[in-house]
C-alpha cells in the first residue's frame, strides 16, 4: 500500500521512475497524472504543528524548555531562545509533547551548532505503559551516520492510532509524547532553536451533508 513521504518539505505520495538507455540530452518539460477513482485522504497541509510540550531527561530529571525552542528566534547569548543539548549522554533524552499524533517531527539546529560525533537517533512513542520505538525513521537531521548533524524532519510510519496513548510528564498536561534518544554522546556543543510536528494522516468517512465552496467539496 502506498504511503506519503516527505520529500523537499512536501509531504506527498511520491513515485520513483527509473530509466536505462536514454540518451544524455533526454529531458522532460511536462507531466500529467491519471489517478482512479479513490476516496478523499488526508494529507499534512505544509503547517507545522507547534510543540506543547518540550523537556530534556538529565540524570533523571526533567527540564522543561518549550519556551526555548517554539519558534525560530535563536540570539547568541540568549538562553532562552535555543536549548542547549551539548553532549547529550546516551543515558538522557529529550520528550516533545504534542497535541495530536505525529508521524514526524521537525528540528531546526542553529547554524554552526550541529552534532559532529557519529551517532543514531531513535524515536519512540508512549504505548499506555512504556517507551516504544516507532522503528525504521527516515531522519532528515542525519548526514551519513550523523543525527543532528543539520536541520531537518524525522518522519516514520504512525503506528496504528488504539497503540499510542497521551502521558503525562513531570506532572505536567496530557500529550501525544514522543521520546528522542541517540546511541552515543553528542558533540560539545549542540543548540536546538526550534521544534515542530507532522500529523498523523487522519481517517475520511462518509458524511450525510458536504460542505461546497465555488462548486467543489
Amino acid at each position: 500500500v502506498a504511503k506519503p513521504r516527505i520529500v523537499n518539505n512536501v509531504y506527498a505520495y511520491w513515485y520513483l521512475f527509473t530509466f536505462t538507455g536514454i540518451d544524455a540530452a533526454t529531458s522532460v518539460y511536462h507531466v500529467t497524472l491519471d489517478a482512479p477513482f479513490q476516496q478523499m485522504v488526508d494529507l499534512w497541509d505544509g503547517n507545522d504543528r507547534s510543540v506543547l510540550s518540550y523537556m530534556k531527561n538529565i540524570g533523571g530529571t526533567y527540564t522543561d524548555e518549550t519556551y526555548n525552542v517554539l519558534d525560530q528566534d535563536y540570539v547568541s547569548g540568549s538562553v532562552l531562545t535555543y536549548s542547549d543539548i551539548s553532549s547529550l549522554a546516551t543515558s538522557s533524552f529529550l520528550v516533545c509533547g504534542f497535541a495530536e499524533r505525529m508521524t514526524g517531527i521537525g528540528f531546526n539546529i542553529v547554524t554552526g551548532k550541529a552534532n559532529s560525533n557519529a551517532c543514531i537517533m531513535t524515536v519512540s512513542y508512549w504505548n499506555g505503559t512504556a517507551w516504544t520505538s516507532v522503528g525504521t525513521i527516515d531522519d532528515g537531521t542525519r548526514t551519513v551516520g550523523t543525527s543532528f548533524s543539520k536541520s531537518g524532519s524525522v518522519t516514520w510510519d504512525a503506528p496504528i492510532a488504539s497503540s499510542e496513548f497521551k502521558s503525562s510528564i513531570s506532572s505536567g498536561d496530557l500529550w501525544y509524547y514522543y521520546k528522542i534518544s541517540f546511541n552515543a554522546t553528542l558533540s560539545a556543543s549542540v543548540y536546538l532553536d526550534a521544534v515542530t510536528g507532522i500529523p498523523v494522516q487522519k481517517v475520511i468517512t462518509g458524511y450525510s451533508w458536504p460542505v461546497v465552496w465555488q462548486n467543489r467539496v
